[in-house]
């Protein structure tokens, strides 16, 4: 219990970095806020300790903004077997998160959590996302809006759906 009660302040910790972190890395620093917020909760509840989960939910459910739908489909998790029979966040569970953020923000990340001894926020990183990091300048939020983060492998669908015509390009008739 001690260790689940440490993820949840060092969760509160790394809530309060990114608040307080350079406006130009906020917004990629706050991609990772939503995966961890499931992974932790979902650990909470497959450590048999809903109670705690709960609480952990009423704390930093204000954090996930536009994640309505979501919250409320969590909120339906309270056991093992829940989590089992609901397809949504058992995907989330045994697939990685995808996150793309250029190296700065990455960094900064990491050094946060490593100089803060997070260890259980490390692991949870690493088990559960995938950060994808790119050389440049952090994105804005406009730009993060656009698709920034994903499961792995959805998306995957439509790849190579399209048509592909083999051959000389003909110029059109005139």
């Amino acid at each position: 219990s001690s260790g689940i009660k440490a993820e949840y302040g060092q969760f509160g910790a790394l809530c309060q970095f990114v608040e307080k972190s350079l406006e130009m890395y906020r917004g990629e620093l706050s991609l990772v806020i939503y995966p961890l917020f499931v992974q932790i909760y979902l650990e909470l509840i497959l450590g048999n300790q809903p109670k705690l989960a709960r609480e952990f939910f009423e704390k930093y459910k204000d954090q996930q903004e536009g994640r309505e739908d979501d919250l409320y489909e969590l909120t339906t998790i309270t056991t093992k077997e829940a989590l089992q029979i609901n397809s949504t966040f058992s995907h989330f569970r045994s697939n990685k998160y995808v996150i793309r953020m250029c190296k700065d923000s990455f960094n900064c990340l990491l050094s946060h959590l490593q100089d803060n001894s997070h260890v259980l926020l490390l692991n949870l990183i690493n088990l559960h996302l995938y950060v994808d990091v790119f050389d440049g300048l952090p994105k804005q939020p406009s730009q993060l809006a656009l698709s920034n983060s994903t499961m792995m492998g959805d998306g995957m669908k439509s790849v190579n759906q399209q048509k592909m015509h083999y051959g000389v390009v003909h110029p059109p008739a005139l």
